[in-house]
Protein backbone atom coordinates (compact mmCIF):
# COMPACT_ATOMS: atom_id res chain seq x y z
CA UNK A 1 0.00 0.00 0.00
CA UNK A 2 1.35 3.46 -1.33
CA UNK A 3 2.33 5.86 1.41
CA UNK A 4 2.90 9.46 2.45
CA UNK A 5 6.22 10.23 2.05
CA UNK A 6 6.63 14.19 3.24
CA UNK A 7 7.34 13.22 6.81
CA UNK A 8 9.93 10.89 6.52
CA UNK A 9 11.34 13.57 3.84
CA UNK A 10 10.59 16.02 6.33
CA UNK A 11 12.75 15.11 8.58
CA UNK A 12 15.77 14.80 6.05
CA UNK A 13 15.26 18.18 4.85
CA UNK A 14 14.85 20.21 7.95
CA UNK A 15 18.48 17.79 9.45
CA UNK A 16 20.48 19.08 6.33
CA UNK A 17 22.90 22.34 7.30
CA UNK A 18 21.77 25.08 4.79
CA UNK A 19 24.33 26.59 2.66
CA UNK A 20 24.83 30.39 2.79
CA UNK A 21 27.57 32.29 0.48
CA UNK A 22 26.16 35.31 -0.38
CA UNK A 23 28.77 35.81 -2.88
CA UNK A 24 28.13 32.99 -5.13
CA UNK A 25 24.70 31.97 -5.90
CA UNK A 26 25.86 28.56 -7.57
CA UNK A 27 27.91 27.59 -4.76
CA UNK A 28 24.59 28.37 -2.50
CA UNK A 29 21.69 26.79 -4.83
CA UNK A 30 23.63 23.22 -5.93
CA UNK A 31 23.66 21.93 -2.00
CA UNK A 32 20.52 23.94 -1.11
CA UNK A 33 18.76 22.00 -3.62
CA UNK A 34 16.11 18.93 -2.68
CA UNK A 35 14.03 17.24 -5.37
CA UNK A 36 11.47 14.51 -4.97
CA UNK A 37 9.80 11.87 -6.77
CA UNK A 38 6.53 9.73 -6.43
CA UNK A 39 5.11 6.65 -7.98
CA UNK A 40 1.61 7.31 -9.55
CA UNK A 41 0.46 4.88 -6.77
CA UNK A 42 1.22 8.15 -4.65
CA UNK A 43 -0.32 10.59 -6.90
CA UNK A 44 -3.37 8.87 -6.50
CA UNK A 45 -3.46 9.62 -2.59
CA UNK A 46 -1.18 12.74 -2.00
CA UNK A 47 -3.19 15.68 -2.26
CA UNK A 48 -2.17 19.21 -3.18
CA UNK A 49 -2.60 20.43 0.54
CA UNK A 50 -0.62 17.06 1.96
CA UNK A 51 2.24 18.33 -0.54
CA UNK A 52 1.69 22.88 0.24
CA UNK A 53 1.89 21.51 4.26
CA UNK A 54 5.27 19.53 3.27
CA UNK A 55 6.93 23.07 1.85
CA UNK A 56 5.37 25.34 4.13
CA UNK A 57 6.68 23.46 7.01
CA UNK A 58 10.34 23.26 5.21
CA UNK A 59 10.58 26.94 4.78
CA UNK A 60 9.49 27.10 8.46
CA UNK A 61 12.32 24.71 9.53
CA UNK A 62 14.50 26.61 7.12
CA UNK A 63 13.62 29.90 8.66
CA UNK A 64 14.27 28.77 12.20
CA UNK A 65 18.01 27.04 10.84
CA UNK A 66 18.82 31.00 9.61
CA UNK A 67 17.98 32.55 12.21
CA UNK A 68 19.47 29.88 14.69
CA UNK A 69 22.80 30.74 12.62
CA UNK A 70 21.92 35.34 13.11
CA UNK A 71 20.47 35.66 9.54
CA UNK A 72 17.79 38.18 9.25
CA UNK A 73 14.16 37.47 7.71
CA UNK A 74 14.71 37.75 4.10
CA UNK A 75 17.93 37.04 3.54
CA UNK A 76 17.31 34.09 1.49
CA UNK A 77 15.05 33.23 -1.01
CA UNK A 78 12.90 30.02 -1.00
CA UNK A 79 11.67 28.84 -4.79
CA UNK A 80 10.27 25.79 -5.77
CA UNK A 81 9.51 24.55 -9.49
CA UNK A 82 8.50 21.33 -10.72
CA UNK A 83 10.74 19.50 -13.20
CA UNK A 84 8.94 17.98 -15.69
CA UNK A 85 11.38 16.41 -17.61
CA UNK A 86 13.00 14.46 -14.69
CA UNK A 87 9.36 14.49 -13.19
CA UNK A 88 10.25 15.99 -9.64
CA UNK A 89 9.55 19.00 -7.22
CA UNK A 90 12.71 20.27 -6.62
CA UNK A 91 13.25 23.34 -4.09
CA UNK A 92 16.31 25.29 -3.19
CA UNK A 93 17.32 28.67 -1.53
CA UNK A 94 19.83 31.13 -1.84
CA UNK A 95 20.98 34.43 -0.54
CA UNK A 96 18.30 37.61 -1.80
CA UNK A 97 20.80 40.21 -2.28
CA UNK A 98 21.69 37.87 -5.86
CA UNK A 99 18.61 39.89 -7.24
CA UNK A 100 17.89 36.56 -9.41
CA UNK A 101 17.38 33.17 -9.48
CA UNK A 102 20.25 30.25 -11.20
CA UNK A 103 18.27 29.42 -14.05
CA UNK A 104 19.02 29.18 -17.91
CA UNK A 105 15.65 29.16 -18.67
CA UNK A 106 13.22 32.28 -18.68
CA UNK A 107 11.29 32.13 -15.71
CA UNK A 108 7.69 32.46 -15.11
CA UNK A 109 7.13 33.90 -11.69
CA UNK A 110 3.74 31.96 -10.30
CA UNK A 111 2.13 33.79 -7.03
CA UNK A 112 0.45 30.57 -6.10
CA UNK A 113 2.27 27.45 -4.82
CA UNK A 114 -0.42 25.19 -5.70
CA UNK A 115 0.29 25.78 -9.30
CA UNK A 116 3.85 23.88 -9.23
CA UNK A 117 2.24 21.06 -6.71
CA UNK A 118 -0.42 20.77 -9.94
CA UNK A 119 1.70 20.74 -12.32
CA UNK A 120 3.81 18.00 -10.96
CA UNK A 121 0.58 15.70 -9.07
CA UNK A 122 -1.18 15.82 -12.31
CA UNK A 123 2.43 15.34 -14.94
CA UNK A 124 2.16 12.21 -16.96
CA UNK A 125 6.60 12.41 -16.47
CA UNK A 126 6.51 11.61 -12.35
CA UNK A 127 9.40 9.36 -13.60
CA UNK A 128 11.05 11.43 -16.33
CA UNK A 129 9.77 11.19 -19.93
CA UNK A 130 10.15 7.69 -21.14
CA UNK A 131 12.32 6.69 -24.00
CA UNK A 132 9.74 6.12 -25.95
CA UNK A 133 8.06 9.14 -26.15
CA UNK A 134 11.64 10.55 -27.43
CA UNK A 135 12.51 11.05 -31.08
CA UNK A 136 15.82 11.01 -32.21
CA UNK A 137 16.82 13.38 -34.96
CA UNK A 138 19.39 13.03 -36.40
CA UNK A 139 21.57 16.36 -38.22
CA UNK A 140 19.93 17.06 -41.66
CA UNK A 141 16.98 15.79 -40.37
CA UNK A 142 13.77 17.93 -41.75
CA UNK A 143 12.18 17.80 -38.12
CA UNK A 144 14.83 19.82 -36.34
CA UNK A 145 13.82 23.74 -35.88
CA UNK A 146 16.84 25.98 -36.40
CA UNK A 147 17.56 28.55 -33.50
CA UNK A 148 15.29 31.26 -34.61
CA UNK A 149 12.46 28.60 -34.88
CA UNK A 150 12.99 27.01 -31.70
CA UNK A 151 10.15 27.89 -28.95
CA UNK A 152 11.89 29.13 -25.28
CA UNK A 153 11.27 26.94 -23.00
CA UNK A 154 9.54 28.85 -19.95
CA UNK A 155 10.06 27.84 -16.58
CA UNK A 156 7.32 28.54 -13.76
CA UNK A 157 8.85 28.74 -10.26
CA UNK A 158 7.14 29.82 -7.50
CA UNK A 159 9.39 31.87 -4.80
CA UNK A 160 9.29 33.80 -1.04
CA UNK A 161 11.90 35.62 0.93
CA UNK A 162 13.20 33.34 4.14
Amino acid sequence: MEQNPFPEWFDEVAAYKITVDAANIYAEAQPNMWSFSISPGQAEIITVHDVKDFIIEVIKARSVQLQEHGFSSGEMVFYCWHDEQAGHLCFSMVSSNHGFLPFGAKLQKVEDLETIINSWLNSPYLHGIPWDDLEILEPGDPNIKDEEQTEEYILQVWSTLV
